[in-house]
């Protein structure tokens, strides 16, 4: 008898809480549908937010709070703030995102797949800051310094990715103290040899606005040999 009692309780409590769940969901059903974006994968900190990032759904307005971006336009063009990633299917926030234009690390948006920022101080190489600006493809050239001296190119059509002064701002032309160049992440231990080993240079690349290409390291170069 108590074993059926227990079975009727069961079967009420499970009736009361389906009763409760279609309550909520007519009541939900009811609201205004609020058109809504969503990652559609996996995003990045310091990433820019492209149309193909996002999904859109469809949500009862109770669910959208006041920090949820709505408006698609909003969106797309803006990146994500260090530090912040977007899991997929999470909700676009403003407190996730900022303008590319005020952002301090410009130059990590330019960065493509298997690429990294190297910077480059002009105290410890050889280049002319009139010849420099952002978005410049140029090449670099070793000298070792000795009984003969040697120097060639081992580095080719490097991208120039940001230009900045001593105290980190962006400029241009003769105020120019850093360079901020797009390597491949193995080329970075290149680099540093480079620098310990003798006197980098830097000329304009032959393809100095190919936008498509990547950096690539000249391995038949007669550097190369003290470089690997």
């Amino acid at each position: 008898m108590l074993k059926k009692r227990k079975r009727v309780l069961s079967i009420l409590i499970i009736v009361f809480s389906l009763m409760l769940t279609g309550i909520n969901v007519f009541i939900l059903l009811k609201q205004k549908l609020v058109r809504v974006y969503v990652s559609s994968h996996l995003i990045n900190q310091r990433s820019l937010i492209k149309e193909e990032d996002l999904k859109e759904i469809f949500l009862p307005s109770a669910f959208i709070n006041e920090d949820i971006i709505i408006d698609k336009e909003e969106i797309v063009g803006k990146v994500t703030r260090l530090g912040y990633g977007i899991a997929k299917g999470s909700f676009f926030y403003y407190s996730f995102l900022e303008s590319s234009e005020t952002i301090s690390d410009k130059a990590q948006l330019a960065l493509l797949e298997e690429e990294a920022a190297y910077d480059l101080y002009l105290s410890d190489i050889k280049a002319n800051p009139a010849n420099l600006k952002t978005g410049l493809r140029v090449d670099l050239y070793l000298t070792i310094e000795e009984e003969k001296p040697l120097s060639d190119l081992f580095l080719q059509g490097v991208r120039v990715i940001g230009c900045y002064d001593r105290s980190g701002k962006m400029v241009e032309g003769g105020e120019i103290s850093i360079i901020t160049l797009a390597v491949n992440e193995k080329d970075i231990s290149i680099i540093n040899k480079a620098l310990l080993l003798g006197k980098i240079s830097i000329s304009i690349g032959s393809n100095r606005y190919d936008s498509e290409s990547k950096s690539r390291l000249v391995t038949d170069s007669s550097v190369y040999a003290y470089l690997k």
